[in-house]
């Protein structure tokens, strides 16, 4: 997409470089050039690398250049500065006067410095301005996340509004020196944290790394070089809040944060809506939305400065959003939303459709929910009836041994009177055959004797003869 002809470095003054043409670094590993981003005849002082081709670095992100008439030019007062047919743009920096030998050069590095050189060998003596103190949406390797406290300038990445508008997006990478972690924030709210620097790692990020970590009075940041040199390394943080590194895999996934999940490094901001639940997600779909009745509605925002995050987060809140897209093409700015039960998405799997939406995603885990409840429910109305069922078995269970110890008295009771009253013959037999009475031996019922001496119970034993044991009787 980029390439480089020229094979000089530096910008020497009185020199310019206009939209035919691109500086490059001694190894042609880096350019710097006019690029135009949009259909409006706009265009921006753009770093790229050449390997991989990717642009690292603008600018004026939020300052258009007029296209083709962009320049930048180091003038005779030592002014580096962009301009087109309108005039100066931006100042980048100005050197000061009493220096000799100031030249712009693209380092091998990335970094663009002013700087002014030895007359003799070209070595540097003092750099006035860099590109590294301004990044914009990459970190390359020695450039600094953090703030200078001689003038308060802080180091920090800011996406793209959009993949395809180079303005100032809703996401920033930061380095906290408070907390010594690295924070991803969208509109000012934290979304992803690194983990706090401890044993020389931080707890959410792969050890692909050396890390440095300076804090004094004059600077607290953080900067990193890859652990292998032989494969580019550089942190690109995207409009949807994903960062990764250009050589192959992620670093942060803040674009997967909800506000309510604390997974790999998300943190907590705001209370999931009573209608998403755990592992509700958005997902990216070909197809198109069709309209099975007319209580549905199809909502438009046309606010330019709104990214698919901020649709994002405006579907999340909305209970009724199904999906959303940006609404315009050109830049992918603005929002659509589709609102209602009665939209139908029709998913293209053939891959005729050229048309995408972020579709809200039920989490697997809630589909049985209302089931699952129901089920619960069921155990435990089951528990309680059995606990109701043992309470009334052991109560009726009590009820008749009461009772039978009641009847048990009764007998004992009324075989004490039947004692009281005996009147009965002497003897077994009551009366001989001759009828006469016979020796004074009274004769009682086993059952008596039970009622009498309360069972054979101790209290009422006198004690032991030659026949067995002896009982005093309640008459």
């Amino acid at each position: 997409m980029w390439t480089y002809t020229a094979a000089r470095d530096t910008v020497k003054p009185g020199d310019t470089l206009n939209s035919t043409s691109s500086l490059c670094s001694a190894k042609g590993k880096f350019c710097l050039g006019f690029i135009v981003y949009d259909a409006l005849n706009s265009s921006q002082l753009t770093i790229w690398s050449t390997t991989p081709n990717s642009q690292l670095w603008i600018a004026s992100r939020d300052m258009h250049v007029l296209y083709p008439t962009g320049v930048l030019t180091l003038d005779k007062n030592k002014t580096l500065k962009i301009m087109d047919q309108g005039g100066t743009r931006l100042e980048l920096c100005s050197a000061p006067k009493r220096t000799s030998n100031v030249v712009a050069t693209l380092l091998e590095s990335g970094n663009f410095i002013l700087q002014e050189v030895n007359s003799v060998d070209g070595s540097t003596t003092q750099v006035f301005w860099q590109s590294f103190d301004y990044p914009t949406d990459t970190l390359m390797p020695g450039m600094k996340l953090g703030v200078n406290h001689r003038n308060g300038h802080v180091w920090s990445l800011a996406s793209w509004l959009t993949e395809y508008n180079p303005e100032t997006g809703p996401f920033t990478l930061e380095w906290d020196p408070k907390g010594r972690e690295l924070k991803i924030k969208r509109r000012g709210v934290v979304y992803w944290t690194s983990g706090a620097f401890t044993s020389k790692r931080f707890k959410q990020i792969m050890m692909r790394y050396n890390v440095s970590i300076v804090s004094n009075e004059n600077e607290d940041y953080f900067t990193y070089v890859a652990l292998n040199q032989s494969s580019p390394s550089q942190w690109l943080l995207t409009s949807t809040g994903r960062l990764y590194d250009f050589g192959g895999f992620d670093i942060a996934r803040a674009d997967n944060c909800y506000g309510y999940n604390t997974d790999g490094g998300c943190q907590r901001w705001a209370e999931k809506p009573t209608c998403r639940h755990v592992g509700d997600t958005f997902e990216l779909k070909n197809g198109f939305f069709r309209l099975t009745s007319s209580n549905s509605s199809f909502l438009n925002d046309s606010d330019t400065s709104l990214s698919i995050s901020d649709c994002k987060d405006s579907c999340w809140k909305n209970c009724e959003c199904l999906g959303f897209n940006f609404l315009f093409d050109i830049d992918q700015t603005g929002c659509q939303f589709w609102t209602g039960m009665n939209w139908q998405f029709i998913q293209d799997f053939n891959g005729d459709s050229t048309l995408s939406f972020y579709l809200l995603k039920k989490s697997p885990l809630n589909h049985g929910k209302h089931k699952g409840i129901w089920i619960g429910i069921g155990i435990a109305a089951a528990a309680l009836l059995l606990m109701v069922l043992c309470i009334v078995c052991y109560l009726l269970r009590r009820r008749k041994f009461t009772l039978s110890g009641e009847n048990e008295t009764k007998i004992i009771e009324n075989e004490l009177l039947d004692l009281m009253k005996s009147d009965r013959p002497t003897d077994a037999n009551a009366l001989q055959n001759d009828g006469t009475m016979q020796h004074d031996l009274s004769v009682f019922s086993y059952a008596s004797v039970m009622a009498a001496t309360c069972n054979f119970s101790p209290e009422n034993k006198l004690g032991q003869g030659g026949f067995g044991p002896v009982y005093k009787v309640k008459a």
